[in-house]
């Protein structure tokens, strides 16, 4: 009796050895179920065009106003560009703020700010064949504090320095904006050498102006630019006038060995409501002619309108 007890002792002492009390449920039960597969969901990035920027030149280039280009989003740059390449138009005048303007449709303001200038700049580095003439600063005539400016022109001009397909023109209209400085020429000046050192040697400069009666066609920075930029004249006696090509050899011979460009002409009037001011015009004729008489003298025109000043996308006619 004592003996069968004691088998029946050590028995019970082997089970609770294999198999614990609190699990011996779980192990004489059902095999327990494997663990949930846990699944990685991978998001795919959108693919981003490679930068496809090449130096600027002004060999082939046609142009055209894109002022206000800093408000738009990257379909609506590529949607302009598509239209401008359309036009056989590649390269864009674009200003790197209009933050002085009266923020309506055809003048919306831009302000100064570096992500959206590099934001713009990327993109148009993205879109094959196209190229940007960047203008610093195309608001001054409300402000007389140009260290602003100079400031702006630096930071600027630094952005404009990681892309190899840009240009740049420090000040827009300067002779007329800066009236209110002594010594503006000096002053231009100074903006000239600050954007070369900082953007590491892009092609700098500044425009001019010239009316029909102008004496002296030689650009008044001519020693400091890489390329003379003029705004001509467009009318004469309160008529419509544009240079003739008898007088574009004129300003070509007055600035010899640097490329002369027109960067911003007769304004095509897209509304249809400013036709007889003759700032600006309804006679597509009249652009096509002018553009025409340039490119046989090898000036560069670039087509200035209504949509180019506020970057409406698309525009209403692109000059061709």
């Amino acid at each position: 009796m004592r003996l069968w007890r004691l088998d029946l002792i050590m028995l019970f002492a082997l089970l609770f050895v294999a198999c614990p009390l609190d699990q011996c449920d779980s192990v004489a039960g059902p095999n327990p179920e494997p663990p949930p597969v846990t699944t990685t969901t991978t998001i795919e990035e959108p693919d981003i065009p490679p930068r496809v920027d090449q130096e600027f030149t002004w060999d082939g280039a046609a142009g055209f106003s894109l002022f206000a280009g800093l408000r738009l989003d990257e379909q609506q740059i590529r949607t302009i560009f598509a239209q401008a390449r359309n036009a056989r138009r590649n390269t864009a005048r674009v200003c790197a703020e209009t933050e002085l303007w009266s923020n309506s449709s055809n003048y919306p303001a831009v302000p100064r700010n570096v992500e959206r200038l590099h934001f713009f700049l990327d993109t148009v580095a993205r879109i094959p064949g196209t190229q940007v003439l960047l203008v610093n600063n195309c608001t001054l005539k409300h402000s007389s504090n140009f260290s602003i400016q100079e400031e702006w022109n630096i930071k600027a001009s630094r952005v404009a320095g990681e892309f190899k397909n840009v240009a740049i023109e420090v000040v827009n209209e300067p002779q007329r904006h800066l009236d209110y400085f002594h010594d503006k020429e000096h002053l231009v000046r100074r903006l000239i050498r600050d954007a070369r050192r900082e953007s590491g040697g892009l092609q700098i400069g500044a425009d001019d102006s010239f009316h029909r009666s102008s004496a002296n066609l030689r650009h008044y920075l001519f020693s400091s630019v890489d390329f003379v930029s003029f705004h001509p004249a467009r009318t004469s006696n309160n008529q419509p006038w544009d240079p003739n090509r008898a007088y574009l050899r004129r300003v070509k011979e007055a600035n010899p060995g640097k490329q002369v460009v027109f960067s911003e002409t007769v304004g095509w009037d897209d509304d249809g409501d400013q036709c007889t001011n003759w700032l600006r015009t309804c006679d597509r004729q009249r652009i096509i002619n002018y553009e025409r008489r340039c490119e046989r003298e090898g000036i560069i025109f670039f087509f200035h309108s209504e949509d180019g000043l506020a970057a409406r996308v698309p525009f209403s006619w692109m000059g061709r």
